[in-house]
């Protein structure tokens, strides 16, 4: 029997088919790198639970429960309805640390509002008594882990004065359907009529062919819109485009003269056209869209705000095993160190061909790369980003390097 000893051939082989070629969200190379902060606050918010006053009376007293200490607030006498009743209560809550310490307090009319100092921080408010009613309107939310190697979307500035690191750090979020609004464009058309032609065009972002199609006139425009609805869903399904965006007449979703598309997965970006063959007597045509390209609240692209991969820190490795080779994350709040170009190795299990292109999956493995498209994936442009190489998959570490450009 052979054994192999620390300075064999078999021994050196085994060490280098068992050497990580690298880690998830760890760099592949430095090439071309370019590395930007992000702060991760998404779906953070902070508890707003309110106190309404429902009956005025003076000299009263006015029961209240915080975080499960009761207390009472005296009528001071110089009241005269339900909102000077409200303004004491706000001065009585300022001037208990335990209550004003956690949130802030301020009053409408008759409604005691009190919010939550902190992102994800909780506190109960319940009333004791007939004169006032408790309600939460808002519930805390503290912000999602992001582990290593993710997908990021953009998510933009704080606003107002917030005075802390999101003023001057631009948010980001793991890519995920919820993040993003579906891209609806609605076309009206006034009806050319008969010996007419009604044309459309399509491009998806991140695909490379273009969709155009056109129908005759057929009996009343409403009726000609549905048949080109079909036309259009027809060549979108011949290729493989139909689980980006799909096509209604007035038959379907849109109303009386309208000509709508709707992307299948939020974050599908496209741009649209619809004409009329008509030289002598165009009639009106015009458009209604929700595109919105920018980081705010309404994004409907994931190619215009994608930020790119979240990087491995040292400093963010507290919950990564090294023997089973569990995902390191970014917590809550934790300002993040994100590749938006260069060679980053990422997850995933393919075989993969250099020059392949980018999907992001949005539903099933939030924030994942793939290289090949299927339900709830996003593909990114080939000008932003493409594969390199897939790596060895040793203990449990799936790995492959991608580029972003």
């Amino acid at each position: 029997m052979t054994f192999a000893t620390a300075n064999s051939p078999a021994h050196q082989q085994t060490v280098r088919d068992r050497k990580l070629q690298g880690y998830v969200g760890g760099r592949y190379s430095d090439l071309d790198a370019l590395e930007r902060n992000y702060v991760n606050i998404d779906p953070q918010a902070v508890q707003v639970s309110t106190l309404t006053v429902d009956t005025y009376t003076g000299s009263a007293d006015y029961v209240f429960s915080f975080n499960g200490v009761e207390y009472t607030m005296t009528e001071d006498g110089t009241g005269a309805n339900t909102t000077d009743v409200a303004e004491q209560l706000v001065a009585f809550m300022e001037n208990e640390g335990a209550i004003y310490g956690i949130a802030t307090v301020e009053s409408a009319i008759n409604v005691v509002t009190l919010t939550g100092r902190s992102p994800g921080g909780t506190f109960t408010l319940t009333d004791s008594d007939a004169k006032l009613t408790s309600a939460t309107t808002t519930s805390a939310a503290d912000a999602d882990e992001i582990e290593f190697g993710r997908a990021l979307a953009r998510g933009g500035y704080a606003t107002g004065a917030v005075l802390n690191v999101e003023d001057s750090i631009e948010s980001a979020a793991k890519v995920e359907a919820s993040y993003f609004t579906a891209q609806v464009d609605t076309w009206t058309l006034a009806d050319p009529g008969i010996g007419q032609f009604i044309k459309a065009w399509i491009k998806i972002r991140g695909l490379d062919a273009e969709i155009e199609e056109q129908v005759p006139w057929d009996t009343n425009l409403d009726t000609t819109l549905d048949n080109l609805a079909t036309v259009l869903n027809a060549a979108l399904t011949d290729m493989s485009y139909n689980a980006y965006v799909t096509v209604a007449g007035p038959g379907g979703a849109p109303g009386a003269g309208e000509l709508e598309f709707t992307a299948a997965i939020a974050g599908v970006e496209f741009t649209t056209m619809v004409t009329v063959d008509d030289a002598a007597a165009y009639p009106a045509i015009t458009v209604s869209s929700n595109k919105d390209l920018t980081h705010g609240s309404g994004r409907t692209s994931l190619a215009a705000s994608f930020a790119g991969v979240a990087l491995r820190v040292s400093d963010q490795e507290a919950a990564y095993d090294l023997t089973a080779r569990t995902e390191g994350k970014y917590a809550a709040r934790s300002t993040m160190l994100v590749a938006e170009r260069g060679e980053v190795w990422v997850q995933n299990s393919q075989t993969i061909i250099a020059g392949q292109q980018v999907f992001v999956d949005t539903a099933a493995t939030t924030g994942l790369f793939y290289n090949a498209a299927a339900a709830g994936r996003i593909p990114l442009p080939r000008e932003r980003a493409e594969w390199i190489k897939g790596g060895r998959t040793i203990d449990n570490e799936n790995i492959a390097a991608l580029r972003l450009k």
